[in-house]
């Protein structure tokens, strides 16, 4: 059995958040979880701590440098 792992996107171009979750659910070895901003991304880490996150630095409203020292 192939080992999961527990990723988060957060991007705000939906079509690259798209693109990213797409492609990383196609290989087989991730579940994935995306929000769009810094306020979906927050109440998403709250419910479950990813291992992997991949983080947009240059959100609207919020730095994603900021979100990433919370």
């Amino acid at each position: 059995m192939t080992q999961m792992w527990d990723v988060l996107v957060c991007e705000d171009f939906v079509d690259l958040r798209e693109a990213l979750v797409d492609y990383l659910e196609e290989t087989g070895q991730w579940r994935v979880r995306a929000a769009g901003n810094g306020a979906v991304l927050r109440r998403l880490l709250v419910e479950r701590v990813p291992q992997v996150l991949l983080l947009d630095v240059g959100l609207p409203h919020e730095s994603g440098i900021d979100i990433a020292r919370w």
